[in-house]
């Protein structure tokens, strides 16, 4: 099994889905979104494990970039274009295992897709 976490290693919760997923011993591989922004493709790849259509999970919507944005009226695409130019707005952690994904917040949540 193939576990990709969306990770910011600056964020508390992400740090607690690595801690989780080294106590079960469970290997993954850590995606560090904010250094290298994705792609269109990647992020429609994504939204599609989530199950978010619409691309409202994926974006954290309290982040003054959201609202300063209008984001919560924009399009599935205005969405994903939104997080490919500015990746922070993403939400995180985002734990991906073979077709299905979570935001795992809290991140216990992670066990629910492995």
């Amino acid at each position: 099994m193939t576990v990709t976490v969306w990770f910011n290693p600056a964020c508390s919760k992400c740090r607690g889905v690595k801690a989780l997923l080294e106590q079960r011993g469970i290997e993954a591989r850590y995606r560090l979104y904010l250094e290298q922004p994705p792609s269109v493709e990647e992020i429609e790849d994504l939204l599609s494990k989530l199950g978010d259509p619409e691309a409202k999970q994926l974006l954290r919507s309290k982040d003054v970039g959201y609202i300063d944005q209008g984001l919560a009226d924009a399009t599935p695409t205005q969405r994903i274009a939104a997080s490919c130019a500015t990746p922070s707005l993403i939400n995180r952690p985002i734990v991906v295992s073979g077709e299905r994904a979570i935001v795992a917040r809290p991140p216990e949540l992670a066990l629910e897709v492995l």
